[in-house]
């Protein structure tokens, strides 16, 4: 995978749960500002499962292989879209994804979310958030990429403004904890200090993005 921003790269913007394509303009439009074609994947987060919405993300990947020959397609995910990425790239092998580049998870739940953990035992946090919740609770156990997965750099943040963040007892962004955020198999991993919304509408993270699809690392050249 090359390592370098050619001008017929599409970077596509994934969101989280319970946001739309809205909540990925501030980066979207800022890597276009930068040269970048840019596209985002809007799916019904509180509609189904991780696995559902996996699927549709395939087709949505495919067709954007085959409409963009002349250069990659990287992924950039916010919260629950990690997730969504994650369940792809562990049922479909990557070379299905022929124009696919690196990847960028921001503030991903891979280990869970002790917000979750409280809130799955109400029958109102179930129906305002939907199937998904049963699959983002906390796990003792570090998730793993599978093997030939391309390039995924993670993004955490630490600051935290939000009441539920006292259900934390590890440094986190007010949703996800920063260890929660990683995954065994990253090439890169940063964190920064903004809460799990905010970290969106951040240039710092922007130019992170763009860093880790441009040279594979956070670290600036």
């Amino acid at each position: 995978m090359s390592g370098h921003n050619r001008p017929r790269d599409t970077i596509l913007f994934i969101h989280g749960l319970g946001r739309t394509r809205r909540a990925m303009w501030p980066l979207a439009l800022r890597a276009r500002a930068k040269g970048y074609r840019v596209g985002t994947w809007g799916y019904a987060s509180r509609a189904a499962s991780i696995e559902v919405h996996a699927n549709a993300l395939k087709e949505k990947l495919v067709y954007e292989c085959e409409k963009n020959r002349e250069g990659q397609i990287h992924i950039v995910t916010h919260s629950l879209g990690g997730r969504v990425v994650r369940n792809l790239f562990e049922r479909h092998a990557a070379d299905q994804f022929p124009s696919l580049g690196r990847v960028v998870m921001i503030a991903p739940p891979h280990a869970g979310s002790e917000v979750i953990d409280y809130g799955i035992a109400y029958g109102l946090f179930r129906m305002v958030f939907g199937p998904v919740v049963h699959e983002l609770g906390t796990t003792a156990a570090y998730p793993k990429l599978p093997d030939g997965a391309p390039d995924v750099g993670v993004i955490a943040g630490t600051r935290s403004q939000w009441s539920l963040s006292l259900l934390f007892t590890r440094v986190n962004d007010g949703k996800v904890a920063v260890e929660s955020a990683k995954i065994i198999g990253m090439r890169d991993f940063v964190a920064v200090p903004f809460t799990h919304t905010g970290i969106l509408w951040k240039k710092q993270v922007a130019d992170l993005v763009l860093s880790f699809i441009e040279q594979g690392t956070f670290t600036p050249p």
